[in-house]
């Protein structure tokens, strides 16, 4: 009786991801863990690494539940590939992209407003000698570009 419980519940619960296959192909396109739709329920998949540098980029179209990481690699022949890995924040955290962890909503900026820190990808690597001891948050790099400009 109890094993028929629990198969009764296994069979129950791939019943439930399997009748909704379009719920269980965007969580496998992205290569997210099967357990990706019980933080979302709908995931979209149109976030692309296309023309971008390489860096974490928040998924506004998933309420920035979602994150991915884009590598551009230039082959020795010269052709060029964009690799892409998808991440989902914990539970009740959205991705923070001027910091670049998973973070509570009130204490990361805006999901709408994460195009603005994308730039901050461009600095991956980079060491700035003028304010090496000096923390730059995101907005006052924000500022300095908007001079730059």
């Amino acid at each position: 009786m109890y094993y028929s419980w629990i198969i009764g519940i296994f069979v129950i619960d791939c019943l439930i991801v399997w009748g909704k296959p379009h719920l269980r192909m965007n969580r496998e396109l992205l290569g997210l863990p099967s357990n990706a739709t019980t933080i979302r329920e709908e995931i979209s998949t149109s976030f692309t690494c296309e023309s971008r540098s390489y860096g974490y980029y928040a998924d506004t179209e998933n309420d920035c539940q979602l994150f991915h990481v884009c590598l551009p690699v230039q082959y020795v022949d010269g052709s060029q590939e964009t690799f892409k890995w998808s991440f989902i924040c914990p539970q009740e955290t959205v991705f923070n992209q001027e910091t670049f962890t998973c973070a509570r909503p009130e204490d990361s900026v805006a999901c709408k407003d994460s195009p603005l820190f994308y730039m901050l990808n461009d600095r991956f690597g980079q060491i700035d000698s003028v304010n090496m001891t000096n923390s730059i948050d995101g907005q006052e790099m924000i500022d300095m570009e908007m001079e730059a400009l």
